[in-house]
């Protein structure tokens, strides 16, 4: 096996099961609010039976997404078993994975560097007042909660590095992860810290619905069917190299628990807000304000939110979107996962078909509500 690092920071459809459970997966989590009327680029054009799913933590039924294959993938060697050691990964990461107590509820969290600064998913700490970080040594410290990303799932906590053993993961690069490699989870399921599960990656560029039922859906996880269950919510996904590629967060399970169908937020998705997450940043993600499907190979804009980006731009219902900033549009999720590219401020162009008339409106992209 390659050798493991503990350096900070290297570079950063959805499936449908009919009747199970989401559960996002820490053990006691906190209610997820819910925005009134907020809408976005619709990434599906049919919706689930209502009935279909009872969540848990995040509420709502999952967006029955089939996000666009990703383009210009590098061919990588596959990762042999024999490169994979569980036990020289747990010991290189395993200090590094903490416990969170946050208010009545738990999850895991992990050091990214050495000045005591904890990533964990936000529904961990979502509405706590007082949160708790517990070491592999059993040392624990109180947390202050810098900053989030709420439609990431993602936040930051920061403790007194010189009250707990801080030993930083080294981030790796999800974009790298494949379909078959080798992966380990660590994290507490069920209270129970320091555990190690291990399996494969089952797929990548997932779509599924966020912590709100009308919110902006997590894009790009990845899937895994190593067990992740209650407790590992904000733990973490590692190669072979240790290099952390995911942050565990939800899984999909008719019961209280794993069936081999967990998630994680990549590890890029970490790199790119991290800083405004340390500084306590308001993070803003883009949004067009349409729903819609294809017709005829084209995509068609069914509904315009009113008042949203798209409504001030001058796109209409019926409109064919022909092409984003020059890139051809095949599909809604690609057209999200292309927006999610931009930060809110930014202005785009379309190409747009409307009876036959080819015409080019410019949008400026908004913030989603909520």
């Amino acid at each position: 096996m390659k050798t493991l690092l503990t350096s900070f920071l290297s570079a950063a459809t959805a499936a449908v099961i009919a009747a199970v459970v989401v559960i996002a997966i820490d053990d006691d989590p906190a209610p997820a609010s819910v925005p009134q009327g907020s809408q976005a680029v619709s990434t599906v054009t049919t919706e689930e039976p209502e009935a279909s799913r009872q969540p848990i933590a995040a509420t709502g039924a999952e967006e029955a997404a089939a996000p666009a294959e990703p383009e210009g993938r590098p061919v990588l060697e596959p990762v042999l078993e024999e490169d994979f050691d569980p036990i020289a990964i747990f010991e290189a990461v395993g200090p590094s994975v903490v416990s969170i107590r946050a208010g009545g509820g738990s999850g895991t969290g992990f050091f990214i560097d050495d000045l005591g600064h904890v990533v964990t998913n936000y529904h961990v700490i979502q509405g706590a007042t007082n949160v708790v970080v517990i070491d592999a040594s059993g040392n624990s410290a109180d947390g202050e909660v810098l900053g989030f990303d709420r439609a990431n799932d993602l936040a930051i906590i920061l403790i007194d590095p010189t009250d707990l053993d801080v030993v930083p993961v080294t981030l790796g690069d999800s974009d790298l992860a494949q379909v078959g490699e080798p992966v380990a989870a660590l994290g507490s399921p069920f209270g129970l810290e320091q555990t190690l599960t291990t399996g494969i990656v089952s797929a990548i560029e997932r779509t599924r619905q966020g912590l709100e039922p009308n919110g902006r859906p997590q894009r790009g996880l990845i899937q895994t069917d190593a067990a992740i269950n209650p407790g590992n919510s904000g733990g973490v996904l590692v190669n072979a190299d240790g290099e952390v590629i995911g942050i565990t967060n939800s899984v999909e399970s008719p019961i209280r628990g794993s069936v081999g169908v967990g998630f994680a937020i990549p590890s890029n998705v970490l790199v790119r807000f991290l800083p405004q997450m340390i500084d306590g940043e308001d993070i803003a993600h883009p949004w067009l304000g349409i729903s819609g499907g294809f017709d005829s190979g084209r995509l068609q804009i069914a509904e315009v939110v009113v008042g949203a980006p798209a409504a001030l731009a001058g796109l209409l219902a019926g409109d064919e979107l022909l092409d984003l900033d020059g890139t051809p549009l095949n599909e809604f999720e690609q057209l999200a996962v292309l927006l999610d590219s931009y930060a809110v401020g930014d202005e785009v162009t379309f190409n747009v078909d409307r009876g036959g008339d080819v015409i080019t409106i410019a949008v400026e992209l908004g913030a989603w509500p909520g």
